[in-house]
């Protein structure tokens, strides 16, 4: 397996990647939402990009680990609250 380091030219790539992951993770996403990341988040990789924190399947926990990620190892338990309308 070959790992790449993006480079500046591949950050239009991340953003879509970053859309499809989070429309994945959460459902649909906002138009608003959708524009604003489009507008932000290309100024965040070219300037603050030093960690890369994902969700893994069962099945591509293994593949992550091969490659350097490491299980996150913390005191706090994630949560969400969901409002039931």
């Amino acid at each position: 397996m070959t790992v790449e380091h993006a480079e500046t030219a591949d950050i239009a790539l991340l953003t879509e990647l970053r859309l499809a992951y989070l429309k994945e993770d959460y459902g649909d996403l906002s138009g608003d939402d959708i524009e604003k990341i489009r507008r932000d988040l290309p100024g965040y990789f070219e300037k603050n990009l030093c960690v890369v924190e994902l969700k893994s399947t069962e099945a591509g926990h293994h593949l992550y680990q091969a490659i350097g990620f490491q299980d996150e190892v913390s005191k706090y338990h994630p949560m969400k609250w969901y409002n039931a309308k």
